[in-house]
């Protein structure tokens, strides 16, 4: 079996991939993503963490919890880059581009 790689991480068919996978998430069985969602809170409310998982992530994901419980866009954030700006600094987003504001004005 051969594989074939884009010249770019965000060449055209990472971007298909990516969006499948989105699309997928966002159409998940509520019952499966409800366990599964319900499962990963309590892991992280407990303090257990895998090795390599980054704070800043698992505390995105409990603050996403308690902003909206049980939602599932609560997965996103492991889909997409979790971006910290401060006051002054911009970033450039192309139309199409899957972002979200999480707090800030």
């Amino acid at each position: 079996m051969s594989l074939s790689h884009s010249s770019s991480p965000a060449g055209p068919e990472e971007k298909s991939a990516l969006k499948d996978l989105f699309e997928s998430l966002m159409a998940a069985n509520q019952d499966t993503y409800k366990n599964q969602l319900t499962a990963l809170i309590a892991r992280y409310q407990s303090g257990s963490r895998n090795e390599g998982e980054d704070d800043d992530l698992v505390e995105l994901i409990l603050k996403l919890n308690n902003q909206f419980p049980g939602d599932i866009g609560i997965f996103c954030p492991f889909l997409l880059n979790y971006v910290h700006m401060n006051p002054g600094d911009a970033i450039f987003l192309g139309a199409g581009e899957p972002h979200a504001y999480i707090s800030g004005g």
